[in-house]
């Protein structure tokens, strides 16, 4: 070749991932958290240092120029705390241990000034290993945690535009090292901690409820929503120590969790990111099971496939690090302990996952008459901040309910039940930027519920038959039996499809109260459950007059005679009456100075006969 003049090719396609090293933080720490800020830049703060001690250390990091500046610190040095980006664009930082124990305040930082001021207002309780989610209104759920050597159950909203605490709840079970996650729904989903449980917290009712179980009880592990709208669980540890290499898929429409591909390797208090492509990320954590316990190892876990991939390895060994997706599509991995020590180091996952196409992933989507009800619409593709675009007008929304152009949100109260179609067209922040048009569909139908408040009672062996309507949801609706407590001799049904009521019938056997519940379940997605209580009473059978008889009749006898001997035939229903007792009197009034000699009572036989003689 001369080698003068440039050589220009193009190779054939290939793929690039993996780690590049990047710039350091001000102060080596782990357990400190890293916050995607509305500016492309990242807030890390707080954290344990290399003396074991908390620091009030922040840094600001540039994606631009890969380097960080340390900015003013925390009022309160801290670890184990929260970091949560508010929609105002400031962060909130909330709980957190220190050298006395736990912190009480909470924070705020100012990306516009660079400093953290206190919250007009504490917690309600202090707490450490919680979680903190933003939720649709913007307002911050805190669950769970560690306070006074205890796991807490207790839970509280945070409201940026009071800057107070609010006690809600409380969760079913205590947990710490637990997962919170944010679902399309705007529920969140709260998972693991010291046992396989999980529950349900419903913005709108305030309350906790008990969803599927895990099939692994799992401390540490990582919880992705994925742009299926189903959450990756993926890891964890047992008793602290030990790492687990299986991962499950939960899956909000049916409740239920269930296991997926397993990791290449066993780890907990690592890190999972969702990547643009839809993929996850996992890296580092921890396993005592291997030498080094502290991994460097990283994998990819694609949904599609339901398979992990090992990528390419960490420079530095690390748990307790943060790991967030920056608005170019790499991800920053920071701090964490590695090499017996808390790092200062940080570096940047790169992949083709920017590269991928813009897409809806959630084509359909379901909101509740006359109830308030949250949706996101989910992407897959995009990178950085996304905008929707509703370009079908206000006017093709259900009655009732707004559309945010920055998430994708449809919010409010529907007041109208019916598909309604719309127009969307997302576009991204790539150079040039990524864009779609979307047709998406918001179907609104009527809340589940049962319609028959009470149920009559019944009578023992008198044939029941009592109907239970249901109105709304979707049918075919299921009826399940909540509190095995049914009268005996009474059952109810499935009914058939495309019905939606069924009755609850049979004959009464026992007489007594019974107190219990019926559950009906519609065929939504996700679906619906409506329960009601009920309290029958069984009264006692009621028996028909017993009607007695002269086999054979006596005659009008004369005084100090003897009666010829007859029979009385005793009969109830038809049928006879042993063993009852059947006495003579004078039914007359002129003989009430008479009286009767001899046997006077005499007990029926088998047959229901008394034998007088």
């Amino acid at each position: 070749l001369d080698s003068g003049h440039a050589v220009k090719g193009v190779s054939n396609a290939f793929t690039v991932n993996g780690f590049c090293p990047s710039g350091s933080l001000s102060v080596a720490r782990d357990s400190l958290t890293s916050t995607l800020l509305q500016n492309g830049n990242v807030l890390v703060a707080g954290g344990q240092n290399s003396a074991s001690a908390p620091t009030n250390n922040a840094d600001l990091y540039n994606p631009a120029t890969g380097a960080f500046t340390a900015t003013t610190g925390l009022l309160s040095p801290r670890y184990s705390h929260t970091a949560t980006l508010l929609n105002d664009g400031t962060v909130l930082i909330v709980g957190g241990r220190n050298t006395a124990g736990w912190v009480a305040t909470a924070e705020i930082f100012n990306p516009a000034n660079g400093t953290f001021t206190n919250t007009a207002h504490n917690p309600v309780s202090p707490r450490s290993q919680h979680t903190a989610t933003l939720l649709a209104d913007g307002t911050v759920l805190l669950a769970g945690g560690f306070y006074n050597s205890a796991t807490v159950n207790t839970a509280e909203i945070y409201n940026p535009a009071t800057q107070t605490f609010t006690s809600v709840g409380p969760m079913n079970d205590a947990r710490m090292d637990h997962t919170a996650t944010l679902l399309a729904n705007g529920k969140v989903l709260i998972a693991t901690g010291l046992d396989a449980s999980a529950e349900i917290y419903d913005p709108v009712a305030k309350t906790f409820t008990y969803t599927g179980s895990l099939n692994t009880s799992r401390q540490n592990p990582s919880a992705t929503l994925l742009s299926n709208g189903k959450v990756l669980i993926a890891g964890g540890l047992v008793s602290s120590t030990t790492g687990i290499n299986t991962a499950e898929l939960y899956d909000p429409a049916a409740g239920t969790f269930s296991y997926t591909g397993n990791l290449n390797h066993a780890r907990g208090y690592h890190t999972g990111t969702l990547l643009t492509d839809g993929t996850v990320m996992v890296a580092g954590g921890f396993d005592v099971s291997v030498n080094p316990d502290i991994l460097i190892t990283a994998e990819i876990y694609n949904p599609v496939a339901g398979t992990f991939s090992n990528t390419g390895s960490m420079s530095q060994n690390r748990w307790e690090s943060t790991a967030t997706i920056l608005n170019d599509g790499t991800a920053l991995t920071a701090g964490g302990f590695g090499g017996n020590s808390p790092q200062a180091s940080s570096e940047r996952f790169y992949s083709t996952s920017p590269l991928a196409p813009l897409t809806l992933t959630t084509p359909t989507v379901t909101l509740l008459q006359n109830q308030l009800d949250y949706q996101f619409l989910l992407e897959q593709g995009g990178v950085g901040p996304i905008t929707w675009s509703l370009q079908s007008g206000p006017g093709s929304l259900p009655p009732g309910t707004t559309f945010n152009s920055t998430n994708g949100l449809i919010s409010g109260t529907p007041t109208a039940t019916g598909s309604f179609p719309l127009t969307v067209t997302i576009i991204d922040s790539s150079s040039p930027a990524k864009s779609t048009v979307t047709t998406p569909t918001v179907n609104v139908i009527a809340p589940l519920a049962i319609t028959t408040t009470t149920l009559p009672n019944g009578t023992v062996g008198v044939p029941y038959s009592s109907p239970i309507n249901t109105s709304g949801g979707t049918p075919p609706i299921a009826f399940s039996l909540t509190t095995a407590s049914f009268p005996p001799g009474l059952t109810i049904t499935q009914p058939p499809t495309g019905t939606t009521s069924d009755t609850l019938a049979g004959n009464p056997t026992t007489a007594g109260t019974y107190n219990f519940s019926e559950s009906v379940v519609d065929s939504g997605n996700p679906a619906q459950m409506s329960t009601q209580a009920y309290t029958v009473t069984i009264n006692p059978a009621v028996l028909p007059p017993a009607v007695m008889s002269f086999t054979t009749q006596p005659g009008n006898e004369t005084t100090n005679q003897n009666i010829p001997q007859f029979v009385v035939n005793l009969k109830q229903g038809g049928v006879a009456v042993p063993g009852a007792s059947i006495s003579l009197s004078f039914g007359n009034a002129a003989c009430s100075s008479a009286s009767l000699s001899g046997t006077t009572t005499v007990q029926t036989d088998p047959s229901g006969n008394a034998t007088f003689s």
